[in-house]
C-alpha cells in the first residue's frame, strides 16, 4: 500500500509519467494511509478518477475519497476567504502580513486546494502588538501567553501571529538564526499572494523555514507526515 501510495504522489505532483500500478491492491488500506498521512486530497487526481474501474477501486472507497477530498477543497476556500479579510483589515492599518508555511507552501502544488492545512502562521515585522490590537479591536481575544507568536481566531481560522519567526530562547544560535530569516524577509522583494493582502516568503526563507519547523515537529510534536515531506518535494522541485 505505501508504494502504491508514493507513486500516486508522484503522479499527482508531476513526477511520475507512467500510470501502470499492480494487479492487485487493497485500496481501502492506500485510501486509509493516505487519509493519516494528510495526502487524501492530493493523491486522488482526475487520472486515478478515470480509471478507478481499471484499477479495480471499489464504488465505495471512489466516493469516500471524493468526500473526503470536497471537504479538504471547501475548507481550503473557508479559510482562504477569513485569510483575505484578515490580510484586507491588517493593510487597512498599514501593516504587511506574510504567511509563514500554508498558503505559501500550498502555491507550489499543482493545485493548492488539494493540500491539507488547518490554520493560519503570519507574520508582521515589526508591527506584532499592532496586529494584535487590530483584531482585538474586532472584539476577538488574542491569546499572548506564549513568547514566540499570539493566537486568535478569526472567522472560524485558527491563527499564530508570529512575534518571531522561530523560537529565540535556548541558545545563541536560536537568535542568529531568527536574524538570518529575518533578514531574507526584509531584504527581500515579496510577493503578494494573488487576491489576497498577503504576502509570501522568499524561496531560501521557505527552505530553511521549513527545516526548522520539520525539525521541531519531529523532536517534539511526534514526527511528520508525508504532507510535510510533500511541501518538501514541491519547495525544492
Amino acid at each position: 500500500s505505501a508504494e502504491v501510495l508514493f507513486k500516486l504522489i508522484r503522479i499527482a505532483l508531476g513526477n511520475e509519467a507512467d500510470f501502470s500500478l499492480p494487479n492487485v491492491i487493497n485500496w481501502e488500506e492506500v485510501f486509509d494511509l493516505a487519509n493519516r498521512q494528510g495526502v487524501d486530497a492530493l493523491v486522488w487526481t482526475d487520472m486515478l478518477s478515470e480509471r478507478s474501474e481499471e484499477y479495480g477501486i471499489d464504488e465505495y472507497i471512489k466516493y469516500k475519497w471524493i468526500g473526503h477530498q470536497a471537504i479538504v477543497e471547501k475548507e481550503y476556500y473557508t479559510r482562504l476567504q477569513s485569510l483575505k479579510n484578515l490580510g484586507l483589515l491588517w493593510a487597512s492599518e498599514g501593516i504587511t502580513p506574510v504567511v509563514l508555511k500554508g498558503l505559501s507552501y500550498a502555491m507550489f502544488y499543482p493545485n493548492p486546494q488539494h493540500r491539507k492545512s488547518c490554520d493560519l502562521d503570519s507574520f508582521l515585522f515589526e508591527k506584532w502588538e499592532d496586529g494584535n490590537a487590530v483584531v482585538e479591536r474586532q472584539g476577538i481575544k488574542v491569546g499572548r501567553k506564549y513568547y514566540k507568536d499570539s493566537s486568535f481566531t478569526f472567522q472560524g481560522l485558527y491563527v499564530e501571529n508570529h512575534r518571531y519567526c522561530s523560537p529565540i530562547r535556548g541558545g545563541k544560535q536560536r537568535k542568529t538564526y531568527e536574524v538570518f530569516l529575518r533578514e531574507l524577509l526584509e531584504t527581500s522583494q515579496l510577493e503578494k499572494i494573488p487576491g489576497t493582502y498577503f504576502f509570501t516568503p522568499p524561496p531560501l526563507f521557505n527552505l530553511m523555514f521549513f527545516l526548522s519547523h520539520a525539525q521541531n515537529h519531529f523532536l517534539c510534536e511526534g514526527g511528520i507526515q508525508l504532507r510535510h515531506v510533500c511541501d518538501w518535494g514541491v519547495l525544492t522541485s
